[in-house]
This record gives structure tokens, sequence and C-alpha cells, in this order.
């Protein structure tokens, strides 16, 4: 599994208006799934999301696509402090 990140700072009349933040979970079979700013602090849970993907890949070895529901808690990213 792989997750591409996309952090886009918006601007209108030179004026910052927003981020938005996308990632995206890539299978090894060529599903995907977006997981967007939708969700609370984004800016906390994608690095958080990057870093347990990798973790979890490291343990699966190579060519597997790893099941990371135990990695990532299974109700998916936390939003507390």
């Amino acid at each position: 599994m792989t997750v591409l990140q996309e952090i886009t700072e918006r601007y209108a009349n030179a004026i910052y208006v927003g981020t938005t933040y996308v990632y995206t979970l890539c299978r090894a079979d060529g599903t995907t799934l977006k997981v967007t700013g939708f969700y609370d602090q984004p800016e906390r849970w994608g690095p958080a999301l990057q870093q347990e993907i990798t973790r979890a890949a490291r343990r699966a070895g190579a060519g597997r696509d790893p099941d990371l529901r135990g990695a990532l808690g299974y109700g998916g990213p936390r939003h507390d402090a």
C-alpha cells in the first residue's frame, strides 16, 4: 500500500483563504481511497497516516498489502488532542 499526499494552500487576490488536504491510499490491486480535510485536524492525522502505513508495510514485508486496521485503529483517524 502507498499513500499520496496533496496539500494545497489557496489564495484569492494574494490573501490566504485556506488549505485543502487530500490523502490517496493506493493498494497493489489498484483500489484507491481518498481521505480529505473533511475530518478534523488533517495536519495531524495526515503525517500519522503516512507513518503508520510505512511502519505496517515494513512489518508485513515486501510485496504484501498490510492490514492497517490495527495500525490505524479500526475506527479511523482519531480527533483527540
